[in-house]
């Protein structure tokens, strides 16, 4: 205890022999750990056995071990939510992990044959557990480490955070030879007795030619350029552009004309050239008279149709949680929002008064002074989801930040 600087009184000492006392005069270390650290939360522990299930072990069979390499190559401390904010480098969390892991081996005589059961994966984290308060933390910490996977890919083989990882390593597709040239008759050479066929026409713009058009798909991509451009800002960039567009529709028919919506996208920084603003500005304007824009469809090709069915049913979990019946008033909205929790704040890219603060005025300016219904609270969502594209941030997101679990 003194090494430690640690300090007791007589008293304190007393209860904590007798409490782990294993012989007169000695205490049982096992006991002591787990008596400071203290008993993990279901919720903490099922997370713990979904990384360990994560490297290959099976948390239900006390038999299952997994190899201390493989520990090793599993665990990604380049993604630990300290790394991410800068506070500690990747080895030095490697660093650590390593070093507390087999301390406590040889403290606790774990890891039987040099190999980890269950048990002691469990001892690791009782550890961690007990130093980290914030439970939205715990878990991004846990979840990030370990990649484990969330529904939002619970049937692939491997999540999406890994294959990043893994595409260098992909063969090239250039790196086969290619089939030798045909030598033989081709369709398109051959003569018909019926001459030229129509169909046969490799440009023809008759029925047969595809729906899927050059144009159609650029003006895809321009409209996820835009919707991840406005979601870098947060809530606080939707807001700003639905504003714009209002302030700019001066016949309040939902529609802006082309010099304002060149103007909008100035203004902002959307980071659109002037063909990729024409592109989006011709495809939105051709049901409307008078050569303007519909921003109510803008907004909603930007948001989206739907969401994936994990992420919707996250969103109806919080709402029917919230919820009086038929709809979420705002002020309940913003009374169980904790910004300490939001994943934002845990990785640190804002300050949790502030995230605050862009969650009320979204809240404030999307409610329009009247309750969340079902439907424009799944929309109002939409745009959250729009601002976290990681699957375990959403999932924050609905539900420690909200203390809804």
């Amino acid at each position: 205890c003194r090494k430690a600087g640690l300090t007791f009184r007589e008293a304190e000492e007393v209860s904590i022999f007798e409490a782990c006392a294993e012989t007169k005069g000695k205490i049982h270390l096992p006991s002591f750990l787990k008596l400071l650290h203290g008993e993990m939360s279901p919720a903490r522990r099922g997370l713990v056995e979904r990384a360990f299930a994560a490297v290959g072990g099976n948390p239900q069979d006390a038999q299952s071990v997994v190899s201390p390499g493989k520990l090793k190559e599993h665990f990604m401390a380049q993604a630990h939510p300290l790394v991410v904010r800068g506070q500690l480098e990747p080895g030095y969390v490697l660093a650590e992990f390593l070093d507390t892991f087999s301390q406590l081996a040889h403290v606790l005589g774990g890891c039987e044959n040099g190999m980890v059961s269950f048990s002691d994966f469990l001892a690791y984290y009782d550890v961690v557990s007990s130093t980290v308060e914030n439970d939205s933390l715990f878990d991004l910490i846990v979840q990030r480490v370990w990649d484990v996977k969330t529904k939002a890919w619970d049937n692939a083989e491997v999540s999406p955070r890994r294959l990043v990882r893994e595409v260098d390593d992909a063969p090239s597709p250039t790196a086969e030879k290619r089939p030798p040239p045909h030598a033989g008759p081709s369709a398109y050479t051959m003569e018909s007795p019926r001459g030229v066929q129509e169909h046969h026409r490799r440009f023809g713009r008759g029925p047969q030619s595809s729906a899927i058009t050059k144009s159609s798909i650029v003006f895809s991509d321009i409209v996820n350029t835009l919707s991840r451009s406005i979601s870098l800002r947060g809530l606080r960039g939707w807001l700003a552009v639905v504003q714009r567009f209002q302030h700019f529709d001066y016949r309040r028919n939902g529609t802006v004309m082309r010099l304002d919506w060149q103007r909008l996208c100035r203004g902002l920084g959307l980071g659109l050239s002037s063909e990729d603003q024409e592109l989006i500005f011709k495809e939105l304007s051709k049901k409307k008279k008078g050569q303007a824009m519909d921003y109510v469809e803008c907004l909603r090709i930007l948001r989206g149709d739907n969401l994936p069915e994990d992420r919707a049913q996250a969103v109806d979990h919080l709402f029917q949680a919230l919820g009086t019946g038929d709809a979420v008033s705002p002020d309940e909205l913003k009374q169980r929002f904790d910004a300490s929790s939001a994943p934002q704040c845990l990785l640190r890219r804002k300050d949790p008064r502030q995230a605050e603060q862009e969650f009320f005025d979204a809240v404030d300016f999307f409610s329009q002074g009247a309750p969340f219904e079902a439907e424009k609270f799944d929309e109002f969502f939409r745009m959250v989801s729009a601002v976290h594209e990681d699957d375990d941030e959403f999932r924050l997101m609905t539900t420690s930040a909200f203390d809804v679990h």
